[in-house]
């Protein structure tokens, strides 16, 4: 698709998000704006994923590479309206509790005022 200025809209507009990345990769700014979006995460447990995507608390995890894994887990979310709002719900409570830059800018501060 290239690039693009209307993610949010597009985010918006959809009930889940998919991560099928394949190597490591640190925190995924793309599954954090889902989360914080409340939309339902499929992921692959690549990089740092799985910190964020807890299976079956936060979202589903699955190998990465696992093409038939992820196809289940999507399908898995569609089919079950009432576990991917429970997951969304879940998976957006850490990503205000864990994520936002007020969060992280008191970790950092907890963290430097720890060494003194």
């Amino acid at each position: 698709l290239g690039y693009r200025e209307d993610i949010p809209e597009t985010l918006a507009a959809t009930s889940i998000l998919v991560s099928a990345s394949y190597d490591a990769e640190g925190v995924s700014q793309s599954i954090l704006q889902g989360m914080m979006m409340q939309k339902g995460v499929v992921a692959t447990d690549a990089g740092s994923t799985s910190e964020i995507i807890k299976h079956e608390q936060t979202g589903l995890l699955v190998a990465k590479r696992d093409i038939k894994a992820l196809a289940q887990g999507v399908e898995e979310l569609i089919e079950n309206r009432e576990k991917r709002k429970t997951l969304s719900k879940h998976a957006y409570q850490l990503a205000m509790e864990e994520y936002t830059l007020t969060a992280m800018a008191d970790a950092v501060e907890a963290f430097v005022f720890a060494k003194k």
